[in-house]
């Protein structure tokens, strides 16, 4: 199957893949991946793998450097050796900070990142203290599209879901669209949903999605005539299948 990288045509509320057309608009920040077939255990792996391939980085990766980053940044601060201030983090060491190599409790690198006993939340874009390295990345909203998958089997669901994890753990928002009934109930009755994949992250239409990811992102568009030229409604997924429309005003 090809998956494909989709972007809106301007000036309308289609979404094509991006190799076939020049004339788009694809908002910074923003990636929509297409999903064209049922997901289960054979190719479950195919279409993650193709999903880090469309974002540009691990998910994963970037998890664990965050984590290990997080856990130095703490040590420091206990130690004294690094300081918050009105302009961040400074050292307060006259040697050179080193990053640790410490790779005790490594399972904990998977979990999401605890900001508990720092003074603030760490701006991941901007540059780190004590030479500590994590990889910069621009994406904070993807879309999946659906509406090919037909079916997915417990293999795929808990690809799916760890793939999500994964991506929510490093900022990512999710949205999911087009998706066909079947799969939504499928997915209630297998306890798909927690504390971090919500049923929320479900718009009826891709177009439903990126109105919302506008309104939520409004620097991630260029010029702001794209966003007036598109249709003001959006309609949204409740929990037990109650669709409600939303004006964007």
């Amino acid at each position: 199957p090809r998956c494909s990288v989709l972007v809106n045509i301007k000036g309308t509320d289609i979404y094509r893949d991006r190799k076939d057309y020049i004339d788009i608009y694809e908002p910074e920040g923003v990636k929509i991946f297409r999903i064209p077939s049922p997901i289960f255990f054979a190719n479950i792996d195919f279409f993650k793998t193709k999903l880090v391939e469309a974002v540009g980085f691990s998910p994963l990766r970037v998890l664990r450097k965050r984590n290990k980053a997080v856990r130095m940044i703490r040590k420091l601060l206990k130690k004294g050796d690094l300081q918050w201030t009105s302009k961040g983090f400074t050292n307060a060491s006259c040697r050179p900070l080193k990053e640790s190599e410490d790779e005790s409790n490594i399972e904990e690198l998977d979990l999401p990142i605890d900001f508990k006993d720092l003074p603030a939340r760490i701006d991941w874009n901007a540059d780190l203290p004590a030479n500590i390295s994590v990889p910069k990345t621009d994406l904070h909203s993807l879309i999946l599209d659906f509406a090919a998958v037909s079916f997915l089997d417990i293999s795929a669901l808990k690809g799916l879901k760890t793939a999500l994890r994964e991506l929510i753990r490093v900022e990512v928002e999710i949205y999911i669209v087009a998706c066909d009934t079947y799969i939504l109930q499928k997915l209630h009755d297998c306890s798909f949903f927690d504390d971090e994949v919500l049923p929320s992250m479900f718009f009826l239409t891709l177009h439903d999605a990126m109105l919302h990811i506008l309104q939520k992102h409004p620097e991630s568009t260029e010029e702001k005539s794209h966003y007036d030229k598109i249709v003001t409604s959006v309609t949204i997924h409740h929990p037990g299948g109650s669709l409600r429309s939303r004006d964007r005003h």
